[in-house]
């Protein structure tokens, strides 16, 4: 018997943004199918990846998704990221669509998400965007960076701006969670905003990101990290040398030094989970999802 075409739209909790258990359950299965499309074509094609943030904290605090979070965050070196996007329409199932400013221009990321197009979502900021939307798993972007970590901060802080800046070229909404002050010079930005290519500014972006690709640095840095330019600063031994966990029944790759890494981000009681109140999942932005019935 041939199941019904017809779509699920779902929507979280009016008070507390976060959708129920049964939804955040399906969210976390078609996650992890995606996760293991990236995993397949990362082995077939020698990329190297590692879990990060919130995911990483998971893998090793709960060999797995952190019970209340619902995203999972992966990063890469330059070097794989760049290749990964050049291969992505070859090497991934039709129904993955890797997004970021090289396949999407107009998507306003400076990272990439892994998308299953079998599925359809609605973010705030940017839901009357013409772009490929749907449940994803985050991609991120590792830099080499300068050995003076001063120098990095500088470069941090024009990256942050034209981040917004190429945001706001696309058309984003502006920001929930933010102060609402900010919304008279966030609309003003977009009349000289008017005057600049979109391309100009993600050709910007590129090139401070890959300004030290060539050089033998001793540090790495997420640029796009959500903790601050200043915490996500790593060692390069940090980055280079990984070992194997389990998340959720599968192996990944994780940073041997990884208490490094999370004491940076989360502090020395890292293992510790925050008090219920400050419990919240990666999917905060998001107005509804659309379940296709075939990936039930």
């Amino acid at each position: 018997m041939t199941k019904s075409k017809k779509n699920i739209w779902i929507k979280p909790d009016s008070k507390t943004g976060s959708f129920n258990k049964r939804t955040i359950k399906h969210i976390k299965k078609i996650e992890l199918k995606i996760l293991d499309e990236f995993i397949r074509v990362c082995k077939k094609n020698n990329l190297t990846y590692f879990m990060v943030g919130g995911s990483l904290l998971g893998t090793i605090r709960h060999n797995g998704f952190i019970p209340w979070d619902d995203d999972i965050d992966v990063g890469m070196p330059r070097p794989d990221y760049e290749k990964l996007t050049k291969i992505a329409k070859k090497e991934f199932k039709k129904h993955y669509f890797l997004q970021n400013y090289t396949t999407e221009p107009q998507c306003g990321m400076i990272f990439s998400r892994l998308i299953n197009t079998n599925t359809s979502l609605k973010e705030y900021y940017n839901e009357h965007l013409d772009i490929h939307r749907g449940i994803f798993i985050d991609i991120f972007p590792f830099d080499k960076a300068s050995n003076d970590i001063n120098e990095t901060i500088k470069i941090g802080k024009e990256h942050k701006l034209l981040q917004a800046l190429y945001c706001t070229k696309c058309g984003y909404s502006f920001p929930q969670n933010r102060n609402k002050l900010l919304a008279i010079p966030y609309t003003m930005s977009k009349v000289p905003l008017s005057l600049i290519d979109l391309n100009t500014i993600i050709k910007r972006i590129d090139m401070l990101s890959k300004k030290y690709d060539k050089e033998n640095t001793q540090y790495y840095v997420a640029y796009i990290g959500t903790y601050g330019v200043e915490k996500e600063i790593m060692p390069a031994c940090v980055i280079d040398e990984l070992k194997t966990a389990n998340f959720e029944g599968r192996k990944v790759k994780i940073f041997k030094y990884y208490d490094y890494y999370l004491s940076s981000l989360y502090g020395q009681n890292y293992m510790m989970p925050p008090p219920k109140e400050k419990r919240r999942g990666g999917m905060h932005f998001i107005k509804e999802i659309c379940f296709n019935l075939k990936d039930k």
